[in-house]
This record gives structure tokens, sequence and C-alpha cells, in this order.
């Protein structure tokens, strides 16, 4: 059985719900976080950790080769606008996304280390 569905995914991951769930990157996410998941050390976290992870995934591919940089961000409000690139590449890979983010905390609770 999968660590996590689709339906689990998108329903945390509202935007998710643009790939088709018959694109190949679903199934490939969820073997991924199956494979780089222990269950033994996630336990009762292992689901919510797998959504989050999958999450990650899909939204690197969905911006992948967008940006040499990064992840491009902007924000507007009132008629000022502040843009960066979110770093690339490991060690912050998964501060690309909030669900990675989530999924680096979430990592280090079943992992003992501090959870900031």
């Amino acid at each position: 059985m999968p660590v996590t569905t689709r339906a689990a995914v998108v329903a945390m991951a509202p935007e998710l719900a643009a790939i088709p769930e018959e694109d190949a990157r679903w199934e490939s996410a969820i073997a991924d976080a199956e494979r780089e998941m222990n269950a033994a050390v996630w336990g009762g976290l292992l689901e919510q950790g797998a959504r989050y992870l999958v999450a990650h995934k899909l939204s690197v591919s969905k911006t992948a080769g967008t940006s040499s940089q990064g992840q491009m961000q902007s924000y507007s409000a009132g008629g000022i606008s502040i843009s960066y690139a979110a770093p690339v590449g490991l060690p912050g890979e998964y501060t690309r996304t909030p669900y990675g983010a989530e999924y680096k905390r979430l990592q280090r609770i079943v992992g003992g280390g501090p959870a900031r």
C-alpha cells in the first residue's frame, strides 16, 4: 500500500489538482517518498511526512526549468513590489517550497533534532 495518495496530497495542496491523475509524476513522487522514508523511523508521522514530501516534489517539478537561479517569488502590495529567487540545490533544496520546509520540520521531529 502506498505511503500516501493523490487525494490526500490534493486535499492538503489543492493547487496540485492541476496535475492530472494520469500524469506519471504522481506515481513517481509517491514511489520516491515510499523509498526515501523509513516507516520504522517515521512511525505515526509517516503519512503526513509523505504528503509533504510528495507535494514538495510535485511543486518543484511544476517549476522546473523556469529559472536557472531558483524558483522566483514575487509579492506586490500598495505599489510596492518585492521579488527574489529561492535557493537551488542542497542544502536549501527543501526551502524552495513550503511543503519541503514542513517535511524537513517533521523529519527533525522523528530524527530527534530541534523542530525549528
